[in-house]
């Protein structure tokens, strides 16, 4: 945050009149995620975190090629009712993937409206775990487990993300509002794949 005000502030930006070849953005995206399972299991969403900075490369007045690294947060929320065995009413589980996010694709513009679908390769830097009890009378016991990845995990990923848009235009840059969606085309672990979406701000420089 304190990064994009100084761009902002930065009196050199505004100096060179001359036409771009390219640009960048700087975009975070709070995301509701979870995963689809082939079984009957039934996750619940939960807010994750997305960050992304791109480069933005001109092919036409409408049309741009983009390039970026960043950051990606999913997870996913488990409830398991197992009815007062060893004096608790249930397990909750949830679980954080996280990964590093090289995406590319392009966008469209109409006007200040853009839209914007990209392929990425995600890889897996993170993984853990908490863990849940309740008791019969509604206490909470919560544990971290960090015994490492489940020996099913993919390292390596396929999602794509699809953005829609409205570029509003200041003199030296654009504020992006936007939403933003995303699907892993591979399974993460045990045939799941996760998926997301919700609102994406971001600045244009």
């Amino acid at each position: 945050f304190f990064f994009l005000l100084l761009l902002l502030s930065n009196p050199m930006l505004g100096q060179s009149k001359r036409k771009k070849a390219a640009a960048f953005n700087f975009e975070y995206s709070p995301s509701l995620s979870s995963v689809i399972f082939t079984n009957d299991e039934d996750p619940e969403m939960r807010w994750t975190h997305n960050f992304f900075a791109k480069g933005l490369f001109y092919l036409n007045k409408n049309l741009r090629f983009t390039l970026g690294l960043g950051y990606m947060n999913t997870r996913y929320h488990r409830t398991l009712y197992i009815g007062s065995v060893h004096e608790l009413n249930g397990i909750t589980t949830t679980r954080y993937f996280n990964y590093l996010v090289l995406p590319v694709g392009l966008k469209f513009n109409i006007g200040p409206i853009f839209i914007n679908p990209e392929i990425g390769l995600a890889y897996n830097i993170g993984y853990h775990e908490w863990k849940s009890g309740y008791t019969q009378d509604q206490m909470k016991i919560k544990v971290r487990s960090d015994e490492g990845k489940p020996h099913s995990l993919n390292n390596a990923v396929l999602p794509v993300f699809m953005t829609i848009g409205y570029e509003i235009k200041k003199k030296e840059y654009s504020i992006l509002v936007a939403v933003k969606s995303y699907l892993s085309m591979s399974s993460i672990a045990y045939d799941k794949h996760f998926y997301g979406f919700g609102p994406m701000v971001g600045i244009k420089l």
